[in-house]
C-alpha cells in the first residue's frame, strides 16, 4: 500500500502475522504445513495471541470450504475464484492445493493483492524454495517469474507471478497494488484474468480497518459492483470504543498503523449501513464477533481440544478481547437467495444474531426509490424503537390501547428490549434463540421494528408457534414495503428456529396492517370486540413456496403426490412444512430423472422464479444421491 492510503508500517503487520500464525500452528491450534518457510526468525507468542489466531483461522477455513462446498457441486464445468486482499504471507492456497476434495472437479483461480514489499518477498521465497512450492512449478505449471506491468501502464501496480496447476485445475497470481486506489485495482484485476460473472469469494483480514474510511469504503462498494456474484468475508476490529479497545487503538496508533476506519465505523449498525446503504450492492451482511464464532463454529469435541494444548487463565481477557474482533460477511445476491452465508456458524443458535439485509422500497411520489437496511436490534436503539413504538401506536385513541402501551413501556417486553428478545431461552428443548428483535432504517432514521417470541401459554398456539408482536412503521415509510420487509425477515428466522407457525393481534382499526398480513398469507383466526377497540388475530403456517411449473417439473406427473398437493393453497403452488421435505425428496426421485431435477436446479439461479426456499432443499437433494 501507498502511503496515500495506509502508512509503511502496516506492511511489518504481514511479517507480525506470519510469526503469530507460526507459533500457534506449532502449538497445535491449527495445521499449516507452509507458514515456517515464511518466517526466518520464529518466537512463540503467549496463548491469548494463539487463541486470537485460532478463531481467526477457524472463521476463514469454514467459509472458504462453505463457499467451495456450494459451486463443487456445480460438477466439470463449475469455476470459482477467491481473491484475497492484503494477503501477507497467508498460505491459504498452497494448503487448498493438498485439499482438491473441497472443489472436486471445478476450477478455482486464486489471487492475491498486497503491496509492492510485501509481494516481492512472497514471490522471492517461493520461487527460491522450488521444492516445497513444486505444485505451482511443474512442468505442466505455466509460469510468469517476473514483474508484468499492469495495463494502466504506471507501474503502480503489478502482476509479479501468475502459474496454473492443470493436474488440479487450479491458477495462481500474485498482484502488488494499493488496495485504496481502485481505478487500478480494476485494471489489474482483468489483466490478471479474473471473471467478474464467476462465483467470487473475497477475503480481506485486517486489511480493511487501516484504509482511510472513505477509500475503504469506495472498495467495498466497487467489489459489490465489479462481481457480479460475490460474498465477502472481512476480519476486522469493532467496537473499540470502550477503556479496553482505546488501548488497544492507541497500541496500533504507537506502531504507525493506525485503525483509520474507526474513525468512522464502529458498531455493528456502522458496519451494517456500511455495506449496505445504496450505491453498494451488497444485500445482506452478518457481523460475529469472535465469541460467537467461538460458540458456533466449534463443538464440545474441539472446545475440549482446544482447552488441552496449553495452560490457559485468561478467560476474561480472551472473551474481551474476542469482543473487539468480528468476521463480517456480505453477499451481493438477491435478498432471501440461498448462499453459503446463511450457513456459517451452524450452532449460533446459543448466541446474539447480528444480521442485516438490504430492502429496495417503493419509490415516494417524485422521488427517487430508497434502500431500507433491516438488521437486528443493538441497545443504542432503544430509545428510538420505544418512541415509535408509542407514537405508532397512540394514533388510536382508545383508552385500553395507551394503557396497553404505556404498561409495555413501563414494565413490559418494550422497557429493555436487550433483555426481552435478545437473549437465548431455556426452551424448545435447549438453550437457544427463540426470540428476536429487528429494526429497518432508511439514510440512518429508524423507521420501523418488529420482534417474535415463543406463544406464550393459553395464547392459542402449539408449543412451536412463534408471535410476531410490536410491529410499527413510522408514518414516511409506510406503504413503501418496509412493513412487508420486517416481517419477511421474522418469518425466515422462525423458520430456522424451529417454529411451524406465526400468530399474531392487531388493532381492528389498523386496516394497513391487516392489509399487509393478509397480502403475506395470514389468515384471520379470530375477532374480539372489548367495546371501545377490537383485536383480529392472524396465523400463517410456515412453509416452503414452491412453483414446480416455473421449474420446468410438470404437476402433471406427480402421480404419488396427492398426499401434498392436499396442502397446497392452489393446485400447482403451496407451502409444504419441514416435517413434508424429507418426503419430498423421494418423490422427486420417483417423479424425475436426474437430468430434469439438475435442469430444475438451475432454473432456481434465475431470481424471478422466486422460489428462494427450494432452492435451498434442492441442491441438497441432488447432492446426497
Amino acid at each position: 500500500m501507498s502511503s496515500a492510503t495506509s502508512d509503511h508500517n502496516v506492511t511489518e503487520t504481514a511479517f507480525d502475522a506470519a510469526k503469530c500464525k507460526l507459533s500457534a500452528a506449532s502449538q497445535g491450534y491449527f495445521q499449516d504445513a507452509f507458514i515456517h518457510h515464511f518466517v526466518p526468525r520464529p518466537s512463540r507468542r503467549i496463548p491469548l495471541i494463539h487463541r486470537g489466531y485460532y478463531l481467526r483461522h477457524i472463521a476463514i477455513s469454514q467459509s472458504v470450504e462453505l463457499f467451495l462446498n456450494e459451486h463443487a457441486r456445480e460438477g466439470a464445468n463449475a469455476r470459482v475464484q477467491i481473491v484475497s486482499l492484503g494477503a501477507g504471507f497467508d498460505t491459504l492456497f498452497f494448503r487448498l492445493l493438498r485439499q482438491k476434495q473441497l472443489w472436486r472437479d471445478a476450477d478455482l483461480a486464486f489471487l492475491e493483492v498486497d503491496c509492492h514489499a510485501i509481494v516481492d518477498a512472497k514471490r522471492e521465497i517461493m520461487t527460491r524454495d522450488a521444492a516445497t512450492f513444486a505444485e505451482l512449478f511443474t512442468p505442466d505449471a505455466q509460469q510468469q517469474h517476473h514483474h508484468q506491468e499492469a495495463t494502466d501502464g504506471s507501474g503502480g501496480a503489478s502482476i509479479a507471478l501468475q502459474c496454473r496447476v492443470d493436474s488440479l485445475q487450479a491458477s495462481y497470481s500474485l498482484v502488488a497494488c494499493d488496495l485504496g486506489d481502485v481505478a487500478r485495482l480494476e485494471s489489474l484485476f482483468s489483466a490478471a484474468g479474473l471473471n467478474r460473472s464467476l462465483p467470487t469469494l473475497v477475503l480481506a483480514e485486517c486489511v480493511v480497518s487501516y484504509l482511510d474510511p472513505v477509500r475503504g469504503s469506495s472498495l467495498l462498494q466497487w467489489l459489490s459492483t465489479w462481481f457480479a456474484d460475490a460474498a465477502a468475508v472481512i476480519y476486522d476490529p469493532l467496537a473499540l470504543t470502550d477503556p479496553f479497545g482505546e488501548t488497544l487503538q492507541r497500541y496500533f496508533a504507537a506502531k504507525g498503523c493506525e485503525l483509520r476506519a474507526l474513525r468512522a465505523f464502529q458498531t455493528a449498525g456502522d458496519h451494517y449501513r456500511r455495506f449496505l446503504s445504496a450505491p453498494s450492492r451488497w444485500t445482506t451482511c452478518r457481523v460475529l464477533d469472535m465469541n460467537a464464532v467461538f460458540a458456533g463454529c466449534t463443538d464440545a469435541r474441539e472446545k475440549g481440544r482446544v482447552s488441552g494444548l496449553e495452560v490457559f487463565d485468561e478467560f476474561a481477557d480472551w472473551t474481551l478481547s474476542n469482543a473487539r474482533y468480528a468476521v463480517f460477511l456480505a453477499s451481493n445476491r438477491g435478498v432471501g437467495s440461498p448462499h453459503w452465508p446463511a450457513a456459517f456458524c451452524p450452532g449460533l443458535q446459543v448466541t446474539p444474531r447480528m444480521d442485516a439485509a438490504a430492502v429496495a422500497l417503493s419509490p415516494q411520489a417524485g422521488g427517487l426509490a430508497a434502500v431500507a437496511v433491516v438488521r437486528t436490534f443493538e441497545p443504542p436503539d432503544l430509545a428510538a424503537v420505544q418512541q415509535l413504538f408509542e407514537a405508532t401506536h397512540l394514533e388510536y385513541s382508545a383508552k385500553a390501547v395507551r394503557k396497553f402501551v404505556a404498561h409495555r413501556l413501563r414494565q413490559g417486553d418494550m422497557r429493555d428490549v436487550h433483555w426481552s428478545f435478545m437473549r437465548p431461552r431455556d426452551e424448545l428443548g435447549a438453550a437457544r434463540h427463540v426470540s428476536c428483535f429487528w429494526v429497518a432504517e432508511v439514510d440512518g432514521a429508524l423507521v420501523g421494528c418488529v420482534g417474535v417470541k415463543l406463544m406464550a401459554a393459553g395464547g392459542g398456539g402449539a408449543a412451536a408457534t412463534a408471535e410476531l408482536c410490536r410491529l410499527s412503521v413510522a408514518p414516511s415509510a409506510r406503504r413503501r414495503g418496509v412493513g412487508s420487509a420486517l416481517v419477511a425477515v421474522l418469518e425466515a428466522f422462525a423458520r430456522t428456529s424451529g417454529y411451524t407457525r406465526v400468530e399474531l393481534e392487531t388493532i381492528g382499526a389498523m386496516d394497513s396492517a391487516q392489509a399487509l398480513y393478509r397480502a403475506r398469507g395470514y389468515d384471520e383466526v379470530a375477532r374480539t370486540d372489548w367495546g371501545s377497540y377490537s383485536l383480529v388475530r392472524f396465523g400463517k403456517e410456515l412453509g416452503y413456496d414452491i412453483d414446480f411449473e416455473a421449474l420446468g417439473l410438470s404437476a402433471e406427473r406427480f402421480d404419488a403426490f396427492a398426499s401434498v398437493f392436499r396442502h397446497f393453497d392452489k393446485a400447482n403452488t403451496g407451502a409444504i412444512s419441514p416435517k413434508q421435505l424429507d418426503a419430498l425428496c423421494f418423490k422427486l426421485g420417483e417423479s424425475f430423472d436426474a437430468e430434469e431435477l439438475a435442469a430444475a436446479r438451475a432454473s432456481l439461479e434465475d431470481e424471478q422464479t422466486g422460489l428462494v426456499h427450494f432452492a435451498a432443499f434442492l441442491p441438497w437433494w441432488l447432492s446426497s444421491e
